[in-house]
């Protein structure tokens, strides 16, 4: 789907990242490989530490991959934490 698509185009050539890159890059690199436990924890860790635009755009992400991962069992436990995130 359109989600997926948008996932490819920002991973598109590039590494995976070392420790020091953006946290939601890493989270992509995560997703890519279907390992939604981290990607979900990258994404609201970066929900936690941001605030205004990169807050909502980390949100979004977040989001995103909840579409993506479908009914994988991590997806409800991250939803919590999103919502606690965010509250």
């Amino acid at each position: 789907g359109l989600a997926m698509v948008g996932l490819y185009a920002r991973t598109d050539g590039l590494t995976p990242p070392a420790g020091d890159d953006p946290a939601l890059l890493a989270a992509d690199f995560a997703a890519l490989e279907a390992d939604w436990p981290r990607a979900f924890a990258l994404g609201i860790a970066e929900v936690r530490a941001t605030a205004g635009d990169e807050r909502e755009a980390a949100r979004a992400r977040v989001l995103e991959y909840f579409l993506l991962a479908g009914d994988d069992p991590a997806v409800p436990k991250a939803r919590t934490a999103l919502a606690s995130a965010l509250f």
